[in-house]
Order: C-alpha cells, then structure tokens, then sequence
C-alpha cells in the first residue's frame, strides 16, 4: 500500500515537470514580406544589419529582398530558443534558422504544402477547376474552412485557393494542454 502511495504522489509531483519539458515550443507564422533569415548555430548580434536592409534603408524606393529571406504565412515552429530579439525555428523541411522575433505571429494560423509539388483547386475537390501548381514550402494564411478533405487558404497576395489536406503541413505543438473553465454538468457548485 505504501508503494502504491509512493509512487501516486511522485506522478502527481512529476506531471508538472513533465509537461513543461514536453511543451518545448509552439507554432509561429511570419508576418511580414521577405522576413530576413539567418542560417547559423549562434545567434545574430543585436546590431546585425544585413547589407540588403542598409542598401533599403538608404534608397526606400529599391524593393530588394534580402539575400536570406522568407516569404510571408510560412509556417515555422519554434522550440523555444531566443537571443537579442531573434529566435530559431524550423520549417517543414527542418532546416534551422534565425529570425527577428518582431517577424513572426502566434495569433496566424499557417500551412505550407509538405508534398514536392500540389494542385491548388478553385473547390474542395477534385472535381473543381485546377487554380494552380503550389511547390514545397510555399505558405499559406489558414481560413479555418475545412470541406471534404480541402483547406481554403489565402496566399500572401491575397488570393483565395482550396489545397488538399494530405498535401499541407502545420506545425502544431502536440503536447499542449488546454484546459477550459466551462461548468461540466454534475459538478458541484
């Protein structure tokens, strides 16, 4: 009986511990148009400033993309690593990089295509005109409109499109707990 307590309360006083080693990151959505990235083990300094940002920075009318860039609505997920306002993430492929921190949303829900090529449609379905042929990595804003195994999604130019559920993928933290205050019925006051 006493081993039965024993090890009762080491589950309960160990559940906490665990859970925060198990919830080591979460899903993040970039935000901004060609966010710059950097491939690197360490951190970029707080002063980096890439030579493309200098060059926009003394001729605003130049649109360059920095040499590293990422485009808006990938999805990346972030385990939690963060320094001088950058934080490292992966994306589908999960290659590690560096991005400004301000780049990025936890509110955005983002999905990028996770199979080499897929055939947009105009529906959800097959039976639906093609729209159009997404590569890899491509990422899109989430409409949270689920039909018959599609997902509605909005490109970074604002247009409208239906991709197959088997071809998206969403980083999602799957050791995360919700917990909700609704009364569940039967429950004491």
């Amino acid at each position: 009986m006493l081993r039965k307590k024993v090890c009762f309360y080491f589950l309960i006083l160990m559940f906490p511990l665990g859970a925060l080693a198990l919830d080591s990151g979460r899903p993040v959505c970039v935000k901004v148009n060609n966010a710059e990235i950097i491939y690197s083990m360490e951190p970029p300094s707080s002063k980096l400033i890439s030579k493309s940002a200098k060059k926009n920075k003394r001729n605003l009318q130049k649109a360059e993309v920095p040499e590293n860039s990422i485009n808006k609505y990938t999805p990346l997920f972030w385990p939690g690593d963060k320094k001088n306002g950058w934080i490292q993430v992966h994306d589908v492929r999960k290659k590690k990089f560096w991005i400004r921190r301000a780049d990025v949303s936890t509110k955005l829900k983002c999905v990028t295509v996770r199979v080499r090529k897929s055939l947009a449609r105009k529906g959800p379905g097959d039976d639906f005109p093609m729209d159009e042929l997404i590569e890899q990595g491509v990422g899109f804003l989430d409409l949270n409109s689920l039909e018959d195994g599609w997902v509605k999604v909005k490109s970074p130019k604002g247009k409208m499109t239906w991709i197959n559920l088997d071809h998206i993928w969403r980083p999602s933290n799957l050791f995360e707990m919700k917990f909700s205050d609704e009364k569940i019925s039967g429950d004491p006051e």
